[in-house]
């Protein structure tokens, strides 16, 4: 390389950095509108906006799979056309990658929430924008945590949502959402720092249609509906633990090697060791409980508690599912314990639809406390689409019937096959 070449090349570094170093002045300073977020959170978007991590590698696989993807996805255009996905794992593990970004900069950068109405709402909905829709109500903070936000915006830390959306309305742009708990609208203004028109112009409308748009009378007329989409696929269900080899390496995950050999209790494999019991039955399911006396590390928030959970549940339930184009475990929820701690249920996620797994419902359970799992429950299942076809009512004539809010479902009772059904949220033993 010869000195111009060379000379040139650092000039090009050095301005470079010169344009980081205005950018992250510009930040710390509010200079884009950003009110509480701090320099975490711009970190966490340049990653977003780059791909990569803060040290210029590429990021990590499992960034894009955060245990609170949504379950329906829409982009609408500025005439109003909604381009919707639902059934599509892919389909929503790509658009989750690409527009997860909006929600990160509205939930750092957003103005104190102000309440709105219902016609504010539904306006919002057919405005240009993106919508999440989750399983359950999600808690602003712990959203913005998965996202990379040390600390959501003042004013979002204590709302929980199930529903969602950042819009642009003449060029500015606002996160709208209904509060879990009272049931009432919020809207903030955020910074514009990436275009969501780029976003939304890459794809055409489809059929999604939000269910007031078909009837203002509806009983659930927030719900994403995608009436060409007529079929829906039966299930079949296996237990992985059957295989010889996938138990091997759970029991291992799990902290149990081959000796001393368990004892079995009513078809129940019993595991005791110094500091666990484990009680692993023939259809799959597991139960571990840690037997000593947790020491006090620390108190563990909830967003803490959640990435432990998803963590073991990476390790153990989304090895062994099935296809990801399938199948998934989903957060579902959590539950403050009494003394401290926290309860975090997951469920399974097939061909779009949430899987009902008797007798309360969820894929799994981890108690977390004190800064480690104290107990869980964990069902391991292997989810295909069956061969055979399954009738079900279409989703419109469902949405006019069902009374409330509702979503895809399937029941798995045990028998190895699951029919779809449209039962009514929540999805509640």
């Amino acid at each position: 390389m010869n000195r111009r070449k060379l000379i040139e090349l650092v000039k090009d570094a050095v301005i470079v950095l010169l344009v980081l170093s205005a950018v992250f002045l510009g930040w710390e300073s509010r200079l884009f509108g950003n009110t509480s977020a701090d320099a975490g959170s711009f970190m966490a978007l340049w990653q977003s906006i780059t791909g990569g991590t803060a040290g210029g590698s590429p990021a990590p696989a499992q960034q894009a799979a955060q245990p609170g993807k949504p379950v329906a996805i829409a982009l609408t255009d500025g005439a109003g056309g909604h381009y919707g996905v639902k059934y599509s794992l892919s389909e929503l593990d790509n658009l989750y990658v690409n527009t997860a970004r909006y929600f990160l900069e509205a939930l750092s950068s957003a103005q104190p929430p102000q309440e709105t109405d219902a016609q504010a709402w539904r306006a919002a909905l057919k405005s240009l924008g993106v919508y999440f829709e989750y399983i359950s109500p999600v808690r602003l903070s712990v959203l913005g945590d998965w996202l990379g936000i040390s600390n959501v915006a003042a004013g979002l830390e204590g709302a929980a949502a199930r529903r969602l959306c950042v819009i642009d309305s003449g060029g500015k742009n606002y996160l709208y959402f209904q509060d879990d708990a009272t049931g009432k609208f919020y809207m903030a203004q955020t910074a514009v720092l990436s275009s969501i028109a780029d976003q939304t112009g890459a794809f055409s409308p489809n059929s999604a249609v939000f269910a007031f748009e078909k009837n203002e009378d509806s009983a659930a007329p927030y719900t994403l509906l995608l009436p060409d989409v007529t079929e829906h696929p039966a299930l079949d269900a296996a237990n992985p633990l059957s295989s010889a080899a996938a138990k091997t390496k759970v029991l291992l995950t799990l902290g149990v090697s081959e000796l001393p050999k368990p004892y079995t209790v009513d078809d129940t494999e019993v595991y005791v060791r110094n500091n666990f019991i484990m009680y692993l039955s023939n259809d799959g399911t597991v139960s571990w409980t840690a037997q000593d006396e947790a020491p006090v590390y620390r108190v563990t928030t909830e967003s803490e508690a959640i990435d432990m959970a998803a963590d073991m549940i990476a390790d153990t339930l989304a090895d062994y599912c099935g296809s990801s184009d399938t199948v998934a475990v989903y957060y579902d929820s959590t539950q403050e314990q009494a003394g401290g701690g926290y309860r975090i249920f997951f469920r399974y996620v097939a061909a779009g639809g949430a899987v009902y797994l008797r007798p309360d419902g969820y894929a799994a359970s981890i108690t977390v406390k004190n800064g480690r799992i104290s107990e869980m429950e964990l069902r391991f299942r292997t989810y295909s689409v069956s061969t055979e076809p399954a009738v079900l009512l279409p989703e419109v004539q469902a949405a006019a019937a069902a009374g409330g809010d509702f979503m895809l479902g399937y029941d798995d009772d045990g028998s190895g096959r699951l029919a779809p059904f449209w039962p009514k949220l929540p999805l509640r033993s």
